[in-house]
């Protein structure tokens, strides 16, 4: 997979602001939550766009709508978005990141990668496992900094400081 293929774009109609944003990782056979996005009926795409909504705003719950893995040693930085259509269970599983770690240090990216319905009550470690991946993939942190780049402070420099030896 080539880095350059790899695009990440913003759930569109649904806002952002300093601390957080959601958008979808994109160019790879298996990156498919943007388009499965894409395909939901209206009232199911609604229903999601109030759920992240909900998230940027701040809430951390309910977990009826959307919820992370924190407690989990391998999966801590997967999140998921849940839908339900017909007794089916629709979820987006991503993975959450920060791609402004010099400009804005508590904003949050969640980078959403795959669709898998699911029928049973405990998720399935093979879906996190492909997030993973994902998340520790040079082609995905590259594809969120062109969206969100961050201001790389210049050797030398610390926080707006000069340091001693680079003063004239």
């Amino acid at each position: 997979m080539s880095p350059g293929t790899i695009k990440f774009r913003l759930v569109p109609e649904v806002r952002y602001n300093e601390r957080r944003a959601v958008g979808f990782l994109e160019g790879h056979g298996e990156l498919n939550a943007g388009a499965v996005f894409e395909s939901l009926d209206t009232q199911q795409r609604n229903f999601l766009r109030v759920s992240i909504d909900l998230w940027v705003d701040g809430a951390n719950g309910p977990a009826t709508r959307f919820h992370g893995f924190p407690n989990d040693k391998d999966y801590w930085m997967c999140f998921t978005f849940k839908a339900k259509e017909s007794r089916q269970h629709h979820r987006f599983y991503g993975y959450l990141d920060n791609p402004q770690p010099v400009l804005n240090r508590r904003f949050q990216v969640c980078v959403l990668c795959v669709h898998a319905m699911k029928s049973e009550h405990e998720t399935d470690r093979s879906e996190l496992e492909r997030v993973r991946v994902w998340y520790a993939s040079g082609g995905g942190k590259q594809a969120v900094q062109t969206v969100f780049p961050d201001g790389k402070e210049e050797k030398g420099q610390q926080k707006g400081r000069v340091l001693k030896w680079k003063r004239k």
